[in-house]
């Protein structure tokens, strides 16, 4: 690439709790937890450009490790502009965190106080109306163990929510938000017209524990809001291939072919509340409707009539998706869409109790730095 500057950033090994933020690691149950990580995925060059997204910066994800599981969906943003500016502020906030945490540092370069973005914007060249939105949370003494301090993912997340007309689409590793759910059935009691449709995996790529058992339950509540407030209006789907699934590993909303946030944060209560999260907020019509026929286009495989479909009216894109979960899935224009099935899965004792620890809903041993 050329570059003299290029700085990544992901979440510390788990195995490493003194680079952690805010960190303890427990054992109860089985599994070893992690309260709070920074779950970014972050790269910047030269603070000119940003890469952020769901894919993980992890050997064992290429497809040419042996570790390698199979197929998987996700979705990256590159940045140019100013706003590149704040994803390089973000960094440096976080490099100074972990370097002061750590017990020893061997390498620690320099990093100058940047300027204030807005000190970088040139309205003649603005195309896009964009925020960087964040998660951040600091530990505390008290049940449940955490105070958040940012919350600008969730609160885009709710804006976006409560502004739909026609369409809401979801792609994500989980659904696990209560609130989410429940501001969806608001605005769908508000809007007649609007439909959504939710990406989800097959199954989590979790080893199974009783603390997954748990947080798989909590997700299959969540479901159940959706479609006891959703009356026919909502579409639940997963996505697979001839010889086996599509893991969903996707942080993308859409709303209306005019908004679009991609981004780190999965729609769980970690991510909007408790561990380090960026997402990439962004207004734009021409965009958000490019973005979501991309990615349909690798979903539905269309041929040229059903093409023409998927750019048109939004009232029928749920049609289009329940269609295609019923189609034959061989040929040329085999589309990759099912029906999701919700696994049960199983809360732990005194659930009450426990549902307030939504850190429970844990990163295990996938996402470490390899």
């Amino acid at each position: 690439m050329g570059s003299t500057s290029i700085i990544v950033y992901e979440h510390p090994a788990v195995a490493d709790p003194a680079a952690l933020p805010r960190g303890f690691v427990l054992k109860p149950i089985g599994k070893k937890m992690v309260l709070g990580v920074s779950h970014e995925k972050l790269i910047v060059v030269d603070g000119k450009q940003a890469f952020c997204g769901g894919m993980e910066l992890m050997n064992v994800y290429k497809d040419s490790s042996p570790k390698h599981k199979g197929t998987r969906h996700d979705v990256h943003a590159l940045i140019t502009g100013p706003a590149v500016k704040q994803f390089e502020r973000h960094f440096v906030r976080h490099w100074r965190q972990a370097m002061t945490q750590r017990r020893t540092v061997k390498y620690t370069p320099a990093v100058k106080d940047l300027p204030d973005p807005r000190d970088h914007f040139d309205p003649d060249e603005q195309r896009h109306a964009v925020q960087v939105a964040s998660t951040r949370s600091i530990a505390a003494a008290a049940i449940p163990f955490y105070q958040t301090k940012e919350r600008g993912i969730y609160d885009a997340y709710l804006d976006a929510v409560s502004r739909a007309k026609r369409y809401i689409y979801i792609e994500n590793q989980y659904f696990r938000d209560k609130g989410l759910a429940h501001a969806i059935v608001q605005r769908l009691g508000a809007e007649r017209n609007l439909r959504v449709i939710l990406v989800l995996p097959v199954r989590p790529e979790e080893t199974k524990s009783m603390a997954t058992d748990h947080a798989v339950a909590v997700q299959k509540e969540t479901l159940d809001v959706l479609a006891a407030g959703g009356k026919g209006r909502i579409g639940v789907f997963s996505l697979r291939v001839p010889n086996g699934f599509i893991y969903v590993h996707a942080k993308v909303m859409l709303v209306d072919d005019k908004w679009l946030t991609i981004g780190t944060a999965n729609t769980d209560p970690r991510s909007f509340l408790i561990d380090d999260e960026i997402n990439l907020v962004v207004r734009d019509d021409e965009l958000a409707k490019k973005l979501r026929l991309r990615l349909w286009e690798e979903h539905f495989q269309p041929n040229e009539a059903l093409r023409k479909k998927l750019a048109g009216d939004p009232a029928t894109f749920l049609d289009l998706w329940n269609n295609a979960a019923k189609a034959k899935k061989s040929g040329k224009h085999a589309p990759r869409i099912e029906l999701h099935k919700a696994l049960a899965g199983q809360k732990l004792p005194f659930p009450e109790l426990f549902d307030q620890f939504v850190w429970l809903d844990v990163r295990t041993g996938h996402d470490r730095v390899a």
